[in-house]
């Protein structure tokens, strides 16, 4: 796991505790189930996820916890936490896989003054005259 993820969730705005909180289960997950970064290169995470499911119809039929963690108490709320955790993780890897473009740095340009082209820069040479 990629150590900038905390910081990466506090510049997206999370309050100090979902931010220990996520850190955490990110961290349990991959305990269980080895380098995150390996899974994201892998299928984005999707696999992880998927074992991290725990849906209202399997707590109501009583399924038994599907992934390698062990859970105490509810199990459907300690795997959303961890899937929740998993999915900012993949929004964090794409980000950093796919960075904001850096701003273009445009050249000056000459605009019409009163039917006139002013020149593009104060020093630009004139053309010459024939």
């Amino acid at each position: 796991m990629k150590g900038h993820f905390q910081a990466y969730l506090e510049a997206k705005g999370f309050p100090p505790k979902a931010v220990a909180e996520r850190v955490r289960a990110a961290m349990r997950v991959e305990r269980h189930y080895g380098d995150l970064d390996r899974h994201y290169a892998d299928d984005r995470l999707a696999g992880l996820v998927a074992a991290l499911t725990y849906t209202e119809e399997d707590e109501r039929l009583g399924r038994p916890n599907p992934s390698r963690l062990t859970l105490c108490g509810n199990v459907r709320d300690a795997l959303t936490g961890c899937r929740t955790a998993i999915e900012l993780y993949a929004f964090f890897c794409c980000d950093v896989e796919e960075p904001a473009p850096e701003p273009v740095a445009r050249k000056p340009f000459a605009m019409p003054v009163r039917g006139f082209w002013a020149p593009p820069a104060a020093d630009a040479p004139l053309p010459a005259s024939a």
